[in-house]
Parts: structure tokens; sequence; C-alpha cells
């Protein structure tokens, strides 16, 4: 895209993860050498092994309890996926990203072919021992890019990006790692994962403040696993159970892990890297609806919306949309009616900065 001016953007299998097609984006844990042994999977020979790769890894059918397909920039519940980082750099829409690669067993190394891609967290806080060797990607459209760990230069030096991407062998330490990405020899941005502390308290965070009496108004409802500062705690796994009171009733769960096959319609869910979706539907009378999270060990979270009369019809029979914070124009009689694109409040940010980083 960037070496050619009639190149407007690229197509994508998938944008958004879905249930079925069972881990086509699952990432081999191959020997090691097997990436290197492959080579580029665009052409022959590399083609072929991959696919044989990707064929021995259950190919279009993962074993149950896998039941998503796995392959998308956004999970199932709209979070950005390792795939989507990448992306972002390519595309010039971020000028650094970082995120490290999740251990293999001894001997072992992730491979990303076909669908898949690295399975990798935004994380400094990992439960392994101090020295453990890390394996860091950072994503830039920059040059060079070098790492600081907790302020000192990590040895090696710069590294030259290919295909927008370096990667990093580092030693595992607590407290900060930083990318440093640049530019002919101008630094272009920045990044840094710090280790958090252990679970402390949920948090909730909607897409929405308020609500109507139509029964197809949703609030899509974000909760967050946070240390005793504040901090999303990535990896973290807690069962979260969902209460609901007032004008409105639960309507489903969910999270984004590949794996997991409890019930969208039961008030509970295990986070996933830290975060669930909770989805609220109104009741068709006025009132305020508060939704209310606990889980063992954390401190609950509660939050309450405001449930108002539905709005009144346009011309066309359909409800008038109620505008976005961010100011979009209200319609003009006689014009057709808007469409309410309802996004979570996480990915109308993530649009505000970058519009590729939200579908």
């Amino acid at each position: 895209m960037n070496d050619h001016t009639w190149a407007v953007g690229n197509w994508v299998w998938a944008a958004w993860d879905y249930l079925g097609e069972s881990g086509i984006g699952k990432t081999p844990m191959a020997p090691e050498g097997t990436a290197a042994g492959i080579g580029d999977q665009d052409v022959l020979p590399g083609w072929s092994i991959a696919r044989t790769l990707h064929h021995s890894w259950g190919g279009f059918g993962h074993p149950y309890p896998c039941s998503q397909g796995n392959c998308g920039d956004i999970d199932l519940i709209g979070r950005r996926k390792p795939q989507n980082h990448w992306r972002a750099a390519v595309a010039g829409d971020s000028p650094v990203e970082m995120l490290v690669e999740r251990q293999t067993l001894p001997g072992t190394e992730q491979v990303a072919v076909r669908w898949g891609y690295f399975d990798e967290l935004a994380s400094g806080t990992w439960d392994v021992e101090p020295g453990r060797p890390m394996t860091v990607h950072v994503y830039t459209p920059g040059d060079s890019v070098r790492l600081l760990l907790n302020g000192a230069e990590v040895p090696g030096g710069a590294a030259t990006p290919e295909r927008a991407m370096a990667t990093f062998t580092v030693p595992y330490a607590p407290g900060e790692l930083t990318a440093v990405a640049g530019r002919d020899g101008e630094e272009i941005g920045r990044t840094t994962l710090g280790t958090v502390g252990a679970p402390a308290a949920l948090r909730l965070v909607s897409d929405d403040t308020d609500l109507t009496t139509s029964r197809d108004d949703l609030a899509h409802v974000l909760v967050e696993v946070a240390d005793s500062h504040g901090r999303l705690v990535p990896d973290a796994t807690l069962e979260v159970t969902f209460r609901v009171e007032g004008a409105g009733e639960f309507a489903a769960v969910g999270n984004g892990n590949p794996h997991n096959v409890d019930s969208f319609g039961q008030p509970r869910r295990h986070t996933w890297h830290g975060q669930a979706l909770a989805i609220l539907r109104s009741a068709k009378r006025p009132g305020r609806v508060t939704l209310t999270a606990s889980a063992p060990g954390a401190r609950p979270a509660a939050l309450t919306l405001t449930v108002g009369r539905q709005r009144a019809l346009s011309h066309r029979g359909q409800p008038w949309p109620r505008p976005h914070s961010g100011g979009a124009a209200s319609p003009t009689p006689g014009s057709a009616p808007l469409v309410r694109r309802t996004f979570p409040a996480w990915c109308r940010r993530s649009v505000s900065e970058s519009p590729r980083n939200c579908p």
C-alpha cells in the first residue's frame, strides 16, 4: 500500500471474530527453527509448508472446546487483537506498538501461518522467573527500533523492522519495557509496558449513558479487572457475576476466549485478558437501570443508566437517532433517516484516534 499510489487499502479475513470454522486462526507451536524454514509464505515452497503445518493443527476444525474462528483483527467483544496492532503500523495509523509472546514449551516456538497470528499481549506482567527469555514484537512504520528495560538499553542496539515488525529476545524483569521507534534518525514514537499488581477491583465502562424504552436499545458494558492503582490486569481470569435492577434486563454476556463455551445467556462470565462484556436491554418503561458486577477477591462495581421514553418518529416511521457526543449533525426533515451505529465507547475513542482501529 505504501509503494503504490493506486492502492487504497486491503481486504482482511476476518475483521471481527465469529463462531464456527473453529480454530482456523490458531497459533501452532512448532519445533524451534520452523518459522525460519518456512520463509515467505506467499510463494512456494513456503506456502505449501505453511499449509501443511496449519492442517496438522486441526485445519478448519480445531477440537472442542475451540468454538471461534479466532482469525479476526477484533475479538468477539470488540477488543483489538495482535494482528490489528501490526496492521495499524503497516497503514501508518500508529507510530509504534509493542506486544510480548506467551511462553511455549522448551524446544518449541510460535509460528504465524495462514489466517493465524502470534499469541501475544500488550503486557509487562508475566508469571515467569526473572531472566527468562521473552520474545517481543515491535510494530512501526519507522526504520529503527530500540528497547529500554527499566531505563537501560537492551543489549544488541537498534533493530531494523521488516514488514513493519522488529523482533527482540529480552530477559524478563519486572518494571518497565519501552520501545522507541525512529525514522531518518528522529524519534517518531514510544510506548511502554509496565508490571501491574494483583487483581483488586472491577471497573465498568458503557457505550451509552442513557437508553430509551425501545426494546432495540442496548448498552454494551465492558468489565475490566484492575489492580489497586486502577491499571488493567492484562491476563486476569476472574469469574464475574452480573446483577441487573430497575428498568432493564440482562441480555447477553461474552468474552474473547476462543475456547470458552459457556452460555451467552447466563449472567456470569470469566474474564479473558482481564475483560468481559455484558449487554443490557432497556425495559418498556422509563426509569433507571443498574448493573452490578462482582467477583471473588475483587471490589465490585456498579453502573446506572437512565431509561427515557422513545424518541419521536421521523416521517418514515423510524426513530430520530441521538447524535453522538462527537457532534453528529441532526437529520434534515424530508431526508433519509440516519443509521445509528452503536460501537462501544472504547471503540469510539479508538476511531477518533485512528479510524482503522475499529471496524
